[in-house]
């Protein structure tokens, strides 16, 4: 497993709250979450993971590390958009609300 598929599948753990049993499912099946990684479909020929290489894998990142990694993309993309990291960034937003009657079968 690449650091890169580790970084990805860690950060889809953390944000799904979901246990290993399930990142282990989306990796294997998620077409999308797999040409993320840069990987063929299983059913294409693609490395299919196992369970124990999830979880060995996973837990080599933990929340703070996830962190760091956060606040250096963070700096970068203040590089790229031109505002200093002492600067406030502005933004917009608009959202509203519509009430709907929903009925499930």
């Amino acid at each position: 497993m690449d650091y890169w598929s580790i970084l990805v599948l860690t950060v889809l753990k953390q944000a799904l709250n979901d246990d290993f049993d399930r990142v282990l499912h989306h990796a294997n099946s998620d077409a999308k979450l797999r040409e993320l990684m840069g990987m063929k479909p299983v059913a294409d020929g693609g490395k299919e993971f196992t369970l124990q290489t999830i979880i060995r894998n996973l837990t080599w990142l933990d929340e703070a590390t996830l962190l760091a990694i956060n606040v250096v993309i963070v700096k970068q993309a203040h590089l790229v958009i031109g505002v200093l990291p002492s600067e406030k960034l502005k933004g917009r937003a608009d959202s509203f609300v519509v009430g709907t009657d929903v009925e499930y079968p």
